[in-house]
This record gives C-alpha cells, structure tokens and sequence, in this order.
C-alpha cells in the first residue's frame, strides 16, 4: 500500500494495488464489514472485451499482473481508455458464483487516469490471448511422445523451418540419431509473410502429426514469430506446438502460448535424440527383467 501526497484537490490518504487487496481478502473475507469502506486502487484498465459483461472491466497490477474485477457504471466507463493508468475508488464486494466461488470485486464510484495508455492495443490483446491459452491447458509433448516410443508406435513430427534458415550441424546430429524411432517432415516458409505463415500453420494442424516444431534462428525480422494472428492461430490449433526459436535471451511472446519451448534452434535435435535414448534404454531394463527374475530363480534351487 503507498501514500498518495495530499493536495487541495483530493482527499485521498491511501490505496491499494490488485495483489495486496486480494492479499487482505484472502486472510479477512470472514469479517463482515470489510465491504463497507470506501478505498482508492491503482492499476491498468482493462476493458473486457465480453460484450455479455458490459459493466465488468479489469484492473491489473502494474507489477505482478494480477487482476480485480471492477463494476464500473456506463457514464464512468466513458472517462477511461483501454490501457490507461489509473486510480479507481469504490466499495469491495463479493460475490458467489457457481460452484460456491467467491470473486471479490470493486464497485466504482469514481476513476482518474495516471497516464494515458501505458500499454498498447497490441499488448492487450496478447494478454487476452495469453489467458484463453491458460484456460485451454498447455499439452505436455515430453509424456505424448514417450508414451507413443514405448508401446513402439513411431510419434510424427512436422519441422517447420523460415525460408533462407540454414539448419544447425548439431540439430542434423541429434535429428538424424532420434529418426531412428521418430518420422520426420520438413516444412518451409516465409516467417515474414504473416499470412502464409499462418495459413502453413493451420495445414500441418489439420494433418495426423503428434507436434508441430516451429523451427528459426535470431536476428533480423524474428519480430514476426509474435505477430498477433500467428499468436490467435497457435493458441487455437488442437496439434501441441514446440518453439525453437531465436537466442535464449530474446524475449518473444510466442514462447507464452506454445506447449514447449527449446532455448535454441540446434537444441531441438538433441531434445528429440534424449527422448528417444531415455525410453529405449527403460525399454531395455524392462526387457530383461523377466530374464533376470528366471535366473534367480535357478541359482536359487
């Protein structure tokens, strides 16, 4: 909680962020009066894109990125802007929802905006997209494709590969090793041309492979992994998406929505040789088990 400066035009003395207020709450929902005090918030305003919850906007912490619902009235809505810092003041409610869940939320009573649009429409919308990936689940790639290796069923990859890339010696390695238990097909295109990008996407997801390998080296241009309709066309593709993109440092969002990430590019093949050596030499001691329980079984007599 922070001190805001008193001044002659406000009356203010205090607020609160998301988290700390969810902080309280988790410890006080049993008090009965902590609904009846009037108290001051600061965060991004979020307008929620649900037309069924015309009234019901979102303040996020700066920081932490935790989120409070807000009831906030239609003339009131009209002083705010998508993304804009704000300071909002009301009264905390709760409410039960189905399945006995309590959300806690803000009635609004008045807003101020801090700063004007602190983050972008883009920004938003890749949180939004961000969200329906978490609610959907991510696909765990590493249990699929071991579980197909050990009843002996060869797992299908698709590699898909920006044009002009030109492939790590030690992905080939790693790639031709796992080849042994796992089928490869490489795929090409521009990264740049989003819609081509995006439509190649959606062909493999519509073919009978078991992960999707979206395959490119940093640099010039790596921006274009992030636009947002490739973004929208991952999340909502049924086959489980592997990201060996760019250098470990770069900070892509694609790497939020995608079922797994490889650091970098020539790791991809070691990360499938691994998988394979690992189930073929627990295939191994399984194997041999039954010859080493007979033997036991002689030396004993």
């Amino acid at each position: 909680m922070e001190i805001l400066p008193n001044n002659s035009d406000k009356q203010l003395s205090q607020f609160y962020t998301p988290t700390e207020l969810m902080n309280i709450f988790r410890d006080m929902l049993h008090e009965q009066n902590t609904s009846r005090k009037a108290i001051w918030m600061r965060g991004i305003y979020l307008v929620n894109s649900n037309s069924n919850y015309y009234n019901y906007d979102i303040l996020r912490d700066e920081l932490t990125g935790d989120e409070i619902t807000l009831y906030v009235g239609s003339e009131l809505k009209q002083k705010v802007s998508n993304g804009n810092l704000v300071m909002v003041a009301g009264v905390v409610s709760r409410e039960v929802r189905k399945g006995g869940n309590i959300q806690i939320l803000l009635k609004v009573t008045r807003i101020e905006v801090v700063q004007e649009q602190i983050i972008s429409e883009t920004d938003i919308k890749l949180a939004e997209l961000r969200n329906i990936k978490v609610k959907k689940g991510f696909r765990t790639i590493d249990t699929l494709l071991e579980n197909k290796l050990y009843t002996e069923v060869r797992p299908k990859i698709a590699l898909l590969y920006a044009d002009g890339s030109i492939t790590h010696k030690d992905f080939l390695a790693g790639k031709s090793a796992a080849s042994s238990h796992i089928d490869f097909e490489e795929h090409r295109v521009s990264f740049a041309r989003v819609s081509d990008f995006a439509k190649m996407l959606k062909d493999l997801d519509s073919k009978s492979f078991d992960a999707i390998a979206i395959i490119r080296g940093g640099g010039s241009g790596i921006e274009a992994v992030d636009d947002l309709v490739i973004i929208e066309t991952i999340i909502y593709m049924r086959t489980p998406v592997i990201s060996a993109i760019g250098h470990d440092d770069d900070k892509l969002f694609i790497k939020n929505v995608v079922d797994k990430v490889v650091a970098v590019p020539h790791a991809l093949g070691t990360y499938f040789k691994d998988i394979v050596e690992r189930v073929v030499a627990e295939k191994a001691k399984i194997d041999i088990l039954p010859s080493l329980k007979k033997w036991d079984s002689v030396f004993k007599q």
